[in-house]
C-alpha cells in the first residue's frame, strides 16, 4: 500500500495515513534489522493495538457456524470468517468434529481464537462451486473468490493476494512470471514447473484475465530442461511465453 516511504537521510518511515496495519514491514525488512526477538515481540503488539488496527483487521474471527463444540465440519469449510479488506476467511483442513474453540498461544504477544478439530480420516470435502472456465468467467467474480478461498503469500506476513491483484488492476502492462531459482541448490520451482504445469499456466491466466492481458512471460534459466519442456508443452493458445534466460549467480 505504498506506507513506507524514505526521508533524504535515508531513514525509513511509515506513513500512519497509509499503514493498515498488515505487519508486511515486521517481517520483510529488506536490512535484516528486525532480528532481536524480543523486538519483535514488541512490533507486533504496536501493529496490532494500533488505531488503524481497528479498521483494517488482518486476522479472521471464529465462523458464527463454529461458535460451539461437537460440530462436524468438513474439508473446505469456513471455521472463520474474514473481517475485512486485509483479512481472508480459514478453512478447515481436515473434516471431523470441532473439540475447542479458544485462545491459543501465536507469533505475537497475544493468543488468538483457534477451532480444534479431532480428524476423522474421512476427508469428507464441503461442496465445491467453481466460476468456469478461464475464457468465459466473468472478471469481477475472480477477486472475491481469491479472498473467499484465503488465498494469500507464502511469506511471513502472509499478505492477502486479493490485495496485491486489486492494486494492479489498470496499472500492470505486462506480467513476469519469475521461474528461476535464487540459490544454487533450491529447486522449488525447478519441480513445480516439471510436475505441475497445466496448474501454473491456468493460474497466470487467471491473473491475465483479472489484469485484463493478454500475454504473459515466464522467465526460466537455462539449466532447467526438463522444466523448460513441460512448460512449452502447456503454452499454447495461452498467451504464456516462455523466455529462456541464461543461468546466472549470484
Amino acid at each position: 500500500v505504498k506506507a513506507i516511504s524514505h526521508t533524504e537521510n535515508h531513514y525509513a518511515c511509515i506513513d500512519d495515513s497509509k499503514c493498515t496495519a498488515c505487519g508486511a514491514c515486521v517481517y520483510q525488512c529488506p536490512f535484516g534489522a528486525i532480528q532481536d526477538k524480543s523486538f519483535l515481540l514488541d512490533a507486533l503488539r504496536l501493529i496490532r493495538e494500533s488505531d488503524h488496527n481497528k479498521n483494517y483487521k488482518v486476522y479472521a474471527v471464529v465462523a458464527p457456524s463454529i461458535s460451539s463444540q461437537f460440530v462436524h465440519v468438513k474439508v473446505g469449510q469456513v471455521i472463520g470468517t474474514a473481517n475485512g479488506f486485509m483479512s481472508v476467511p480459514v478453512h478447515a483442513s481436515i473434516s471431523g468434529e470441532v473439540t475447542a474453540v479458544e485462545q491459543i498461544p501465536y507469533l505475537g504477544a497475544s493468543p488468538v481464537m483457534a477451532v480444534s478439530i479431532k480428524n476423522d480420516f474421512t476427508d469428507t470435502w464441503e461442496e465445491l462451486k467453481p466460476l468456469g472456465s478461464v475464457e468465459q468467467v466473468d472478471p469481477s467474480l475472480v477477486i472475491p473468490a481469491i479472498q473467499n478461498a484465503g488465498i494469500t503469500g507464502m511469506g511471513g506476513a502472509s499478505f492477502p493476494t486479493h490485495v496485491k491483484l486489486s492494486g494492479g488492476i489498470g496499472k500492470v502492462d505486462t506480467i513476469i512470471v519469475n521461474a528461476g531459482e535464487c540459490e544454487p541448490y533450491i529447486v522449488a520451482d525447478d519441480r513445480l514447473c516439471r510436475e505441475m504445469p497445466e496448474k501454473l499456466i491456468s493460474g497466470i491466466q487467471v491473473i491475465m484475465k483479472i489484469l485484463g492481458l493478454k500475454e504473459a512471460h515466464i522467465g526460466i534459466e537455462d539449466n532447467k530442461p526438463e522444466a523448460i519442456k513441460a512448460l512449452k508443452a502447456n503454452v499454447a493458445d495461452t498467451g504464456v511465453i516462455v523466455d529462456v534466460l541464461p543461468a546466472m549467480y549470484p
